[in-house]
């Protein structure tokens, strides 16, 4: 967290904790953003006192915080009705999303803002995880600078995150060069129409990892027994819960691949459920091809991101 702060970085904190956690790392509370789709009373209060800005996120809070802090400078999240990402769960953008003000309540929220005396100083939009289309981001630009258009003297257009990588062989890199030149022009073309220039910037992003060493996780079923191998290894989806939550894809690779005919391997976990396999497809288990594996073999969980270790139960 230091070296993002010494790079120049925000913190998108979602808790008063995660508030207390950014300031130790010596984040300004200007450098910080407080977003949270259910946050009580209390969580406001405690952003509100450390000076932190808060990303409205309904009407609700929106007319909470009014009546608690006229005069405060917000950002409002919009559902623009644009989603996108690698699984319906971690879609955050579209009808079913339960994130953000309707893009179609813009005017609703600038009335209520005003008469609450608040000041909105940025919009925010997040279409979901994983993205790999230039087209779906930019028509996600598109209608939140619709939706900014309606708010004068905006300081900051935040368009989210959810910047993809190739999980699967056969998926194809985002463009990001292409990407930024249409995001280039669809910005321009908003402050050639509006007469300001607001700070345009991504949000959170989804973090690329490479090839990392994990413990060994068995195959189901073959030589040796399953009791056998359980013995031998110890990671479950208390490290890495995206494949039995929505059925994740990460490339499975032994670090050492043995000699032999591939041939096709479920790898479970340790953990006491039978939805604890890294093998899992959203419709149910998805047996890979694996070269031959022994007892002890390390193999590599691949492109574990940016959200293994942040939803992993720890004591």
């Amino acid at each position: 967290m230091r070296i993002l702060r010494r790079a120049g970085a925000w913190a998108d904190v979602v808790s008063p904790g995660e508030i207390l956690l950014a300031r130790a790392a010596g984040f300004p509370p200007d450098r910080l953003l407080y977003n949270g789709n259910s946050a009580s009373d209390d969580d406001l209060r405690a952003a509100l006192d450390q000076g932190v800005r808060i990303n409205v996120e309904s009407l609700s809070q929106l007319r909470r915080l009014a009546a608690r802090a006229p005069g405060t400078a917000v950002s409002i999240r919009f559902n623009i009705h644009v989603g996108g990402g690698h699984h319906s769960h971690v879609i955050t953008g579209g009808p079913e999303s339960k994130f953000g003000i309707d893009w179609e309540q813009a005017d609703e929220a600038r009335t209520m803002a005003a008469a609450g005396r608040l000041r909105v100083a940025g919009v925010h939009c997040h279409i979901g995880s994983g993205v790999l289309q230039a087209e779906r981001f930019v028509q996600a630009v598109s209608n939140l600078l619709t939706v900014a258009r309606r708010f004068p003297g905006l300081e900051q257009v935040n368009f989210g995150g959810g910047i993809g990588i190739p999980y699967r062989l056969e998926e194809q890199e985002l463009a990001v060069d292409r990407l930024g030149a249409l995001l280039t022009a669809e910005y321009e073309r908003f402050c050639g129409e509006c007469g300001a220039r607001p700070a345009l910037c991504p949000g959170a992003g989804a973090l690329p990892g490479g090839p990392r060493r994990h413990p060994a996780v068995p195959r189901h079923g073959g030589e040796p027994s399953a009791e056998v191998l359980v013995r031998r290894h110890d990671t479950g989806f208390n490290h890495l819960i995206r494949p039995a939550m929505y059925g994740s894809y990460h490339r499975i690779e032994a670090a050492e691949p043995r000699p032999g005919e591939e041939q096709p391997t479920v790898v479970t976990g340790n953990i006491c459920e039978s939805g604890d396999v890294f093998t899992r497809g959203e419709h149910g288990i998805e047996p890979r091809l694996l070269p031959p594996l022994r007892e002890g073999d390390l193999i590599a969980i691949r492109d574990t991101g940016a959200y293994w270790y942040a939803t992993a139960p720890r004591p």
